[in-house]
């Protein structure tokens, strides 16, 4: 019998130190548990992450393209504007250029114009001096004329009344006393 109470204490103290390892056992599985249901936790939260970044990732592609085709719209606008530019740029050269003809013509035309009102000032230079020339000379035969009238040279008081009325009228005012 002794050897069977050794067998069994031997047993007996196997099972125990087993009991305890189990034990041991269950309490890390309690602890994987409580650790898989936070990971789990933290898994459907990212999940949850996820498809929110999915979502946003598909928003911002839709922007892309809609960029992408703005882009390109610009881009055709820029190609239709540079060739307007260049358009405006070929007008605006040639306006210039015509400018500048007009430019030499006004020049030439004033250049005319000073010509032309130096000849009418000669001319009427001319003129005047003639009107006054004939002007004087009509005085000097209507007072050759009337001073002869009573054979006398001078002219008496009645010969100068005849004299002043025929003086012509642009005349006249001349032979008035000033006031």
């Amino acid at each position: 019998m002794g050897s069977w109470r050794k067998s069994n204490k031997k047993l007996e103290a196997e099972i125990n130190r087993l009991k305890a390892e189990v034990e041991k056992m269950i309490e890390e599985n309690k602890k994987f548990a409580e650790n898989n249901a936070k990971l789990e936790s933290q898994v459907n939260a990212m999940t949850e992450e996820n498809a929110k970044f999915q979502e946003n990732n598909r928003v911002l592609q839709e922007n892309t393209e809609k960029l992408e085709a703005t882009n390109s719209a610009l881009s055709a606008s820029v190609a239709d504007l540079e060739a307007q530019a260049k358009k405006f740029r070929d007008v605006y050269e040639k306006l210039k250029k015509e400018n500048e003809k007009l430019s030499k013509v006004r020049d030439e035309m004033e250049e005319q114009l000073n010509g032309f009102k130096k000849l009418q000032e000669a001319i009427f230079s001319q003129l005047d001096q003639k009107m006054r020339a004939m002007d004087r000379s009509l005085l000097e035969k209507i007072a050759a004329d009337i001073e002869m009238m009573d054979k006398e040279e001078g002219l008496s008081p009645e010969e100068f009344e005849k004299f002043l009325k025929r003086v012509p009228s642009h005349l006249k005012e001349k032979f008035q006393p000033s006031p």
